[in-house]
């Protein structure tokens, strides 16, 4: 049996705008932009927050069993890519919001989380810092 399960929120954070929040783009964006001389330009992460509690519940009364997980990724015009990629997940233990943003919002929408902030920038609240220096948000 599968059992397919969507996103209740999602959004990308983009280390190069710091407080601009993407909530609503369509597309989310893995990106690691180097110059030739080796130096980060662009850098990017995704959240994605699933509601588990039904698999949660299942699994504990034995509904399901041994399940397995899948997240299903999509190249969007890659260039220069290697034949072989490693995406690594973690989990994120703080609460955030999504937001209302673009990418292309022109102001920048900085209100919803962000590379910097997990709720905006008018709440103020940061992430907490082994999170980013880990890059597991």
């Amino acid at each position: 049996m599968n059992y397919f399960i969507f996103p209740d929120i999602d959004t990308t954070l983009y280390q190069a705008t710091g407080s601009g929040n993407t909530g609503l783009d369509e597309i989310l964006e893995i990106q690691k932009t180097m110059s030739t001389s080796g130096g980060n330009i662009k850098v990017s992460r995704i959240l994605i927050k699933f509601d588990l509690s039904f698999i949660s519940s299942s699994v504990s009364s034995g509904l399901i069993t041994n399940p397995k997980y899948y997240l299903n990724l999509f190249d969007a015009k890659p260039t220069e890519l290697a034949t072989s990629q490693s995406l690594y997940a973690y989990p994120v233990s703080q609460s955030w919001t999504m937001g209302d943003g673009r990418s292309y919002d022109n102001p920048v929408t900085s209100e919803g989380c962000s590379w910097t902030f997990r709720f905006g920038k008018i709440n103020g609240q940061l992430w907490d810092s082994e999170i980013r220096e880990s890059g597991a948000t």
